[in-house]
C-alpha cells in the first residue's frame, strides 16, 4: 500500500525560549562552593558555559541537589580596552543538574545575588 504523498505529515520539534533574560555564550573558568548531595562542602573549578542577569550554566566534577545554594566566582579575562581581570561573585539556587556524556553534570542556577570585585 503506497501512501499518498499529501497525507505523509512531518513533525518538527520547536523549543520554546523560557528565559526573560537574553543569554551570553562564553567558557569562563570559575570556582563554585557549595555542599554536595552527602552535606559536605566543597570548592571545585568549574566551567561556566552561559549566562544572563539572572542565571547561568555551569560544568562541575560532581552532582548537585535541585534547590541547593551555590556561591560562584568567575573571572573574565583581560581585552585590549583593558588590562585587568574582572571578577563577579554570584550566589544561587540550582534548578538543573543533569549527567553529561563525559560524566561531569551540566547545573543551571537562578541567581539571587551578583556582585563585582
Amino acid at each position: 500500500m503506497q501512501l499518498d504523498a499529501r497525507m505523509k505529515t512531518q513533525t518538527t520539534i520547536t523549543r520554546i525560549e523560557r528565559r526573560s533574560k537574553p543569554r551570553v555564550d562564553c567558557a569562563y573558568t570559575a570556582i563554585v562552593r557549595g555542599r554536595a548531595r552527602n552535606q559536605e562542602k566543597f570548592q571545585e573549578p568549574g566551567r561556566v558555559l552561559n549566562f544572563s542577569v539572572s542565571g547561568l550554566y555551569v560544568h562541575l566534577k560532581r552532582s548537585v541537589e535541585i534547590g541547593r545554594e551555590l556561591l560562584v566566582a568567575m573571572w573574565f579575562e583581560p581585552t585590549h580596552h583593558s588590562a585587568q581581570t574582572s571578577t563577579i561573585v554570584m550566589r544561587g539556587q540550582v534548578v538543573r543538574a543533569e549527567l553529561l556524556a563525559d560524566g561531569s553534570y551540566g547545573v543551571g542556577l537562578k541567581l539571587a545575588q551578583h556582585r563585582f570585585l
